[in-house]
């Protein structure tokens, strides 16, 4: 590339974001002092060599350019696998090192003020043949998770002291590896006043404010909830949740008649059934920001094998299995990209056989399956919800053909279904069976033979009729 640019006339100048890590720390480098531009580089990771050799390449160019080496940068749209974003991730989840007093310190920049710096590079004569580390301020690691834990929960919780081995970690870093240093001693720190002066970063964010947009995102605030069969029971009740929560929501049905408050939120008619209809929803959603995919949307028929028509049959299975998985294939890079959470609603028939409704529950069992193992797939990089409510007053008992008493007696509601899979997305639960009968059911039937299983459940299923 810098070849082909070369014979360039129109190229005023060749701006390279390198990276702290091309400098890191020399063998005899203390820690005590922050890194400058005089700094002698010593990087200790193959990322951090790859740019340095790239920083030489441009500056044997003869190319005009302008080098900029970013510190830590956090702020809303980060990467989830960026130094920040994993600290919050930490604490969201609950694991331990988020509460330690580590006393080690790092230099930061708020991806706002990175992006704004590196358009002030354009026109800008003053900043040709220079190098620059990006950084707006040193923030000590205790406080940098403190300062997450409190924008997370509302509070900060006490933390563990940590003993202060900076002065020793100062001298042990080059047999340390580079995590452990940055931890214990200001390792990673560098300081760069004519990276404000030059380009021009004045006020900038700083971390107790900027904190929050990391927070929003690890929250699911930033992005949108995505649910499928958003017009029925569930659906319309998570909306109403959802939309307390202020959050965007993205409201998939095929006929979008019954979604709940329409004109505030973003809604797609689609037949989940029809893989061009769900390769043209997931066209739409990889454009947007997502924060939680809830796989909602399923119908089933009470019929035997015999009674079930064809076109019953494919559609249990399009809509239940093939147009759940697919809709998630389609949609998986930017959910993973964003660390999105996703919920696959199956059902509490899912884990055993049911004589008179096998195909429906069939087909949950197979959601619920590949959910779990979905989970395990994903388990680097995202949270994965197996929610299995049992029957819920709905229209899909009417269109199931499932008769319910006058008063829907012994079915969950709408309402107490969607409460009850948010709290289990807030807790990150990995496979929730909703309804007290249908977890002592599954229980005591777990140890039964598989035939008086069947026999047991059909029996049960009967006295629905």
């Amino acid at each position: 590339m810098l070849a082909i640019l070369r014979g360039s006339e129109a190229l005023a100048n060749f701006v390279f974001v390198s990276t702290i890590g091309a400098v890191d720390r020399a063998p005899g480098d203390d820690c005590r002092a922050p890194l400058t531009t005089r700094s002698v580089p010593n990087p200790r990771s193959e990322y951090g060599r790859s740019k340095l050799l790239a920083e030489g390449a441009v500056r044997a160019s003869g190319l005009p350019f302008t080098i900029v080496r970013p510190t830590w940068v956090y702020g809303p749209g980060m990467r989830p696998d960026s130094h920040v974003r994993q600290f919050a991730e930490w604490l969201w989840r609950g694991l331990p090192p988020g509460l330690l007093g580590l006393p080690g310190a790092v230099s930061v920049i708020h991806v706002a003020d990175l992006a704004r710096a590196l358009c002030n590079v354009i026109d800008n004569r003053a900043v040709i043949g220079k190098t620059y580390f990006a950084e707006t301020e040193e923030v000590p690691i205790g406080a940098m998770l403190r300062a997450l834990d409190g924008a997370l929960h509302g509070r900060e919780r006490a933390q563990v002291p940590w003993p202060d081995a900076r002065a020793v970690i100062g001298r042990l870093h080059p047999w340390l590896p580079v995590g452990v240093s940055s931890l214990g001693a200001a390792y990673l720190t560098a300081s760069d006043p004519g990276f404000r002066e030059d380009l021009r970063v004045s006020a900038p964010v700083r971390f107790r404010d900027g904190v929050r947009d990391v927070a929003r995102d690890v929250r699911g605030e930033s992005g949108a909830y995505v649910i499928t069969g958003a017009a029925g029971g569930i659906g319309r009740a998570l909306t109403r949740l959802l939309e307390s929560r202020g959050r965007s929501l993205v409201l998939i049905d095929r006929d979008p008649r019954g979604v709940e408050s329409p004109e505030r939120h973003t809604v797609i008619e689609a037949d989940l059934s029809d893989p061009a209809q769900v390769a043209a929803v997931a066209d739409r959603l990889n454009g947007l920001a997502i924060s939680c995919l809830i796989n909602n949307a399923g119908v089933g028929f009470r019929r035997s094998l015999r009674a079930m028509t064809e076109r019953e049959l494919a559609a249990t299975i399009d809509v239940n299995v093939r147009g759940t998985m697919l809709l998630t294939r389609l949609v998986l890079d930017r959910l993973v990209h964003a660390r999105a959470s996703i919920a696959n609603v199956a059902s509490s028939v899912a884990y055993n056989p049911l004589p008179g409704m096998a195909a429906y529950a069939a087909s949950k069992a197979m959601v619920a399956s590949w959910s779990e193992a979905l989970a395990h797939e994903l388990r680097d990089t995202n949270h994965v919800l197996t929610f299995s409510p049992a029957g819920t007053r709905t229209g899909f008992q009417e269109k199931a053909g499932v008769a319910t008493d006058r008063d829907g007696l012994g079915l969950l509601s709408p309402d107490e279904v969607a409460a009850r899979l948010l709290l289990a997305l807030d807790r990150r639960e990995h496979s929730v069976v909703v309804g007290r009968n249908a977890r002592l059911l599954l229980s005591a039937t777990r140890w039964l033979p598989r035939k008086l299983n069947a026999q047991l459940w059909g029996l049960l299923f009967e006295r629905t009729r």
